[in-house]
């Protein structure tokens, strides 16, 4: 019996998102360095990146202060004068010698982006989850690049120790150091930006630049904006792309450098699988006892994430809702409606506040500064309903719950209450008031 296709696509799909992860990172770069000893330290980023890699350091993409903040280094870059017309486009990237100001310059921008969300450095942007919590250990290129011979060497580690088998941690928290879960995440996202499926370097910059040209000026009308953010992430990608030639083949965890980690992995994201495809598996390894289901990089990537979401990583857990410390915080079908919700309403303001005011009862801090852009940059009802009645803009939403809470006989101290005033301070603070 020879077993269904669909088998040697399932692993690409492991998880809720692997799907996500795929088209995330397309982050397989290149390196002309030269190999040594994976124990030797990989050189640190320096000042810069530890400066960076604090708590609280990183904007979410869609913060305004962010792009302000970032516009000098679109200028260093000379981006006002790169081509908006399509071949020009084309032949100014094959000719395009970025110089060591403008990636200057993208070091001090790039370091504080997060990898699963920034612009060109991730194709699938704005995931409000990363935008919503702020972490403990914000996700920022700074802490995957901070020492990722490190980070493998702690892998190797807990592979070897049998608490961090998959059978042993699941669901046990307890075990985040101990497994290193942090280093599982970092080394993931390391991975997907420096290598490419088959473990070995590859620039990836112009596939990204190729890849959005085609939906920007072939799949429909060209926008100033969309040029704009296409070359932006283009430059992003070559900052990756020069930063990942520090680091040599040894960092690659594959078969070649680690057959006994990489066989093991490989073992735990085949029990992965669905129940209908294992049996399958298992028939036809009654044929070929070594047969095994192709195990490419999407898989690796999927298997260590899905490791550090199970030991309690939260920047793991952001990416797998269903497993996690957020588990039983996010992954519900509340936080799925206000998140994709489009119009602006009164009821959903007040679903909102009541909703990140039970995640902040169950210790999640939040970033309010996004809740109140992303709520009050909604489009109004009326906008897209002539006869609706909810309000135009949001003070009106915020005086309406005012009136509605007043008149049901709450005081100020009401919860609700308290969350509103805040939430007014910060409307009017990020001029989104009116």
């Amino acid at each position: 019996m020879r077993v269904n296709k669909n088998i040697f696509l399932t692993l690409i799909g492991v998880g809720s998102v692997a799907s996500l992860i795929v088209v995330v990172f397309i982050f397989n770069f290149s390196s002309d360095s030269t190999s040594s000893p994976i124990a030797q330290k990989v050189s640190s980023i320096g000042e810069t990146t530890s400066e960076l890699n604090h708590r609280g350091e990183t904007v979410p993409s869609t913060n305004a202060n962010q792009l302000s903040r970032s516009r000098d280094v679109w200028e260093i870059c000379g981006l006002s004068e790169f081509p908006t017309e399509s071949a020009a486009a084309k032949t100014f990237v094959e000719e395009f010698e970025i110089s060591q100001e403008c990636l200057s310059a993208l070091e001090i921008h790039t370091l504080k982006t997060n990898p699963f969300e920034r612009n060109g450095l991730a194709v699938v942007k704005g995931i409000p989850e990363f935008s919503l919590v702020i972490l403990d250990n914000s996700m920022t290129y700074a802490r995957i690049f901070e020492d990722p011979a490190e980070d493998l060497q702690r892998i190797i580690e807990a592979l070897s120790q049998p608490d961090c088998e998959w059978e042993e941690f699941y669901g046990k928290k307890e075990l985040n150091e101990v497994c290193h879960a942090e280093a599982l995440t970092n080394y993931a996202t390391f991975y997907h930006a420096c290598f490419n499926m088959a473990g070995e370097k590859s620039k990836q910059a112009k596939m990204y630049f190729h890849l959005q040209h085609y939906y920007i000026f072939e799949a429909q009308e060209p926008k100033p904006d969309n040029i704009t953010d296409m070359w932006q992430g283009y430059l992003e990608y070559r900052w990756v792309e020069e930063k990942c030639k520090e680091f040599g083949s040894e960092v690659a965890l594959n078969a070649e450098n680690y057959p006994r980690e990489f066989a093991t992995l490989r073992r735990y994201s085949e029990s992965r699988v669905s129940g209908y495809d294992y049996q399958l598996l298992l028939l036809e390894r009654e044929k070929n006892p070594l047969f095994s289901l192709p195990f490419t990089k999407y898989d690796l990537i999927t298997i260590l994430l899905d490791f550090g979401a199970e030991l309690g990583d939260e920047a793991a857990g952001l990416v797998y809702l269903d497993r996690g410390v957020f588990a039983n915080k996010l992954n519900n079908g509340k936080w799925t409606e206000l998140k994709i919700a489009r119009a602006l309403s009164t009821e959903r303001l007040r679903e909102s506040l009541w909703f990140v005011l039970g995640l902040e009862r169950k210790g999640v801090e939040i970033n309010w500064d996004w809740l109140v852009s992303h709520i009050c940059s909604s489009q109004p009802a009326a906008e897209s309903d002539k006869n609706a009645t909810e309000p135009e803009n949001c003070r009106a939403a915020i005086n309406d719950l005012y009136t509605k809470r007043a008149s049901s006989g709450q005081d100020r101290e009401d919860p609700l209450l308290v969350a509103l005033d805040r939430f007014q301070r910060i409307a009017i603070e990020l001029d989104v008031y009116e």
